[in-house]
This record gives structure tokens, C-alpha cells and sequence, in this order.
């Protein structure tokens, strides 16, 4: 099924349907490792025993945990793009 599928692709490439031929380009690009990357990060100075918190402690980190996923988030959604209407779509 591998020899079908870059068969598929190199027409997609090749073809005069630039929105195919993007679509086939990144599949590729993404299998060989060029594709979106994420990073994850870890702190070591923090405490990794969470039982010796006090709840106070334990309701300000979960505050601070929530807080920078809401900026994740944020950040995220700020980033997506919004495709062009089309001409049909466009009165």
C-alpha cells in the first residue's frame, strides 16, 4: 500500500490543483520530521511531592496551572488561520 500512496502523492504534487499539491507536500514534509514540533518543558526546581502542600498551596498552584493554560489557549487560538472566502462566497 506504500508504492499506491506515493503514487497518489506525486500526482497531488505534480498536478495543476495547487491546493492538492500543498495538501501532498506537507504530508510529506511531515514524515520527514519537518512537519510542526512541540516542546515540552520541565521545571526541576519545583517541589514533586505535592502531599506536603497546604491547600492554600495547593489552590494557588492549581490558580497559576489554569492561568497559563488559558494563555496556552489564547495564544493558540490567536495563531489559527482564517482562510480566504473564496469568490462564491463573496457578493
Amino acid at each position: 500500500m506504500v508504492e499506491p500512496a506515493f503514487e497518489m502523492l506525486m500526482r497531488a504534487i505534480e498536478s495543476d490543483d495547487v491546493k492538492s499539491g500543498v495538501r501532498a507536500a506537507e504530508v510529506i514534509l511531515d514524515r520527514a520530521g519537518f512537519g510542526p514540533k512541540s516542546t515540552l518543558v520541565v521545571d526541576d526546581q519545583r517541589e514533586a511531592d505535592l502531599s506536603q502542600l497546604t491547600e492554600v498551596q495547593l489552590a494557588e498552584r492549581a490558580m497559576l496551572v489554569a492561568s497559563k493554560l488559558r494563555q496556552a489557549a489564547d495564544a493558540a487560538t490567536s495563531k489559527q488561520v482564517i482562510p480566504f472566502p473564496d469568490n462564491d462566497s463573496v457578493n
